[in-house]
């Protein structure tokens, strides 16, 4: 979207030999900031009713704790009743650098987000 400065930033103080031990950080203009500071305001009123009530990241006052909570209670519930509890944990490698954007832009559209905000993500 705009011109950036990247500077290597270590994941680890520890591990800093490796390449693949570092994570760009853009160093963006206040114009940049503020602008990106709009578009988010603009997607989340948009998005916030939208997604399901268990997403939890991403979102103001939701946090892995509270899930955690969720999953505890599920837990405690099925114990009770004498039912098993199955659980799948995903942790996605770099998962924002391989979003698949046609896919990402089908669930905008389906979320009925402006066309205007639409190519301003897909620039």
């Amino acid at each position: 979207m705009e011109d950036t400065n990247c500077c290597p930033h270590p994941q680890s103080w520890e591990k800093t030999q490796k390449a693949d031990s570092y994570r760009p950080i853009s160093l963006l203009s206040t114009i940049s900031k503020q602008t990106e500071a709009i578009i988010l305001q603009r997607l989340t009123t948009i998005t916030e009713e939208k997604l399901i009530s268990y997403q939890f990241g991403f979102r103001k006052k939701l946090s892995t704790t509270d899930q955690l909570l969720r999953m505890t209670e599920i837990i405690r519930e099925n114990l009770e009743n004498g039912r098993d509890t199955g659980a799948v944990f995903i942790d996605i490698v770099k998962a924002f650098e391989k979003v698949w954007m046609e896919g990402l832009i089908y669930k905008m559209i389906v979320m009925s987000i402006p066309d205007g905000l639409i190519k301003l993500m897909n620039s």
